[in-house]
């Protein structure tokens, strides 16, 4: 299942697909939500659904349905909510996206700017699962220029240019085409690529620690809920990446402060300051250290 906006990025997966279809028996469905931000927007919608025809592709059309404050998170969860109701209707092996090097470079930036642990400034992963639907990002390595240029070799060249893509009042939009550029222009080159190659190490870097996390976890739980890492020293790193991925399996991301202030309980009980103590809690659930032992309460 291809998600397609309608815009470069997507068609350009759209096509790409096509002609791997010829070496490859591929069934590709395209799915399209529709924000219904602009007045356009539903034209753009039903073009899109005439291409899909031409092209003798299934097609399904989603529209969001406004509520509450409108936001780049909000919408994003929207996007994604109808396309996995989608994907759970039609089944499939994936949901493709059509995200590349730009979108990388700005969600890596972002998270370094966000303060992210480490190990969470990857970006995005070529393959991923969210809510168990796989997630395949093709062209994450693929810059929107090579995407354009392949497009128009074909005769493509009638791709939608979403004016909100511009507006600077999204955060995206600005990293986009002020933040990036300045610093393209005050290097002499390109960000991009060295924000991607950051994240590439840094998704590196969490594969390896979550599964030392994991082995770890497993090997030191007490019960259910409660660890004791009586005789391990870890680093302060190696602390922080137990705790964060003990609370991220059940579903809790910590804060850049609880996990400071977490860790570096759990880094002193662990060395030997038995009255080294911390305590973090959210909406439902407490993260408390006491000495070399920590408990999750949900």
């Amino acid at each position: 299942m291809v998600a397609c906006s309608g815009g470069s990025d997507s068609l350009g997966l759209l096509y790409g697909l096509l002609e791997v279809q010829r070496l490859h028996q591929l069934e590709l469905v395209l799915v399209h939500v529709d924000h219904g931000w602009r007045d356009e927007s539903a034209i753009e919608a039903e073009r899109l659904g005439k291409r899909a025809e031409a092209l003798s592709i299934p097609f399904h059309l989603k529209r969001v349905v406004p509520g509450g404050q409108l936001s780049e998170e909000w919408a994003r969860e929207e996007r994604y909510r109808l396309l996995f109701k989608v994907y759970g209707e039609v089944g499939g092996q994936a949901l493709l996206l059509g995200h590349q090097a730009e979108d990388q470079a700005e969600t890596v930036l972002k998270r370094i700017l966000e303060g992210a642990n480490l190990w969470r400034c990857s970006g995005m992963l070529p393959l991923s699962v969210r809510e168990e639907v796989p997630l395949w990002r093709p062209l994450l390595a693929t810059s929107r220029d090579e995407i354009r240029q392949f497009l128009r070799e074909r005769g493509i060249v009638d791709w939608v240019e979403d004016p909100t893509n511009q507006d600077p009042k999204w955060l995206r939009s600005r990293l986009r085409h002020t933040t990036l550029p300045f610093l393209t222009e005050q290097l002499g080159k390109s960000v991009v690529q060295g924000l991607c190659h950051l994240g590439g190490q840094a998704a590196s870097l969490r594969d390896d620690l979550e599964m030392r996390a994991a082995v770890v976890l497993e090997q030191t739980q007490v019960k259910e809920g409660e660890w004791s890492l009586e005789g391990r020293t870890p680093t302060r790193f190696e602390a922080a990446a137990l705790l964060f991925e003990a609370a991220y399996k059940k579903g809790i991301v910590l804060s850049r402060a609880q996990l400071k202030d977490l860790s570096r309980a759990l880094y002193r009980g662990c060395a030997g300051e038995s009255e080294s103590k911390a305590m973090a809690g959210g909406r439902g659930w407490t993260l408390q250290v006491l000495g070399f032992k920590f408990f999750l309460k949900q």
